[in-house]
């Protein structure tokens, strides 16, 4: 699957290259992606808390967003960029066909 750097202040990309550069310069290849400020891996009630936030700022504090959002958005991402089922299934921890349950097809 290929992604490209856009200007949108959504590029995944950006995100993510944002994520790496905030990492310690000594954070192991294995370290979390999101991270505490101590290193350890975010939990879910501080991803919340920052995730409520985020969305208040940007106007969005009437949404229901929640953690389980990114499940379903990222399965929804991957179909429609024509990853196989087998990678999809593999990605999100998905045994079964119940993936089909998170993707908004369209």
């Amino acid at each position: 699957m290929r992604y490209f750097q856009n200007e949108s202040i959504t590029c995944p990309i950006a995100a993510l290259h944002q994520c790496i550069s905030a990492m310690p310069s000594n954070s192991s290849d294995t370290a979390p992606l999101l991270q505490n400020p101590d290193g350890t891996a975010l939990d879910h009630g501080i991803f919340m808390k920052q995730l409520k936030s985020l969305a208040a700022t940007a106007g969005l504090g009437h949404c229901n967003f929640t953690a389980h959002s990114f499940r379903r958005g990222g399965a929804t991402g991957l179909l429609q960029a024509g990853t196989s089922e087998a990678v999809l299934r593999h990605m999100g921890r998905w045994s079964s066909n119940a993936y089909l349950r998170y993707v908004d097809v369209q």
